[in-house]
């Protein structure tokens, strides 16, 4: 189930990203701006209170893994 972040004064988004999940990348940025589309609109650095909706990581967001050998 999704959760609601309440930022505080000097988050970024990649910041929230990074603490929340444990890591960033293109696939996870994608999915919490589709869930947040009024984020376009707001500057880099948040103000205290804004509100950020951070879906769960579906399978296809996680890093695949590739085998070498069989």
């Amino acid at each position: 189930m999704a959760q609601v972040y309440s930022t505080i004064d000097g988050d970024n988004l990649s910041g929230i990203i990074s603490a929340f999940y444990g890591k960033i990348n293109n696939e996870i940025l994608q999915l919490v701006l589709s869930a947040n589309q009024n984020l376009a609109d707001v500057p880099l650095v948040f103000s205290p209170g804004t509100q950020i909706i951070l879906p769960d990581l579906e399978e296809s967001a996680s890093v695949p893994v590739e085998t070498l050998w069989d």
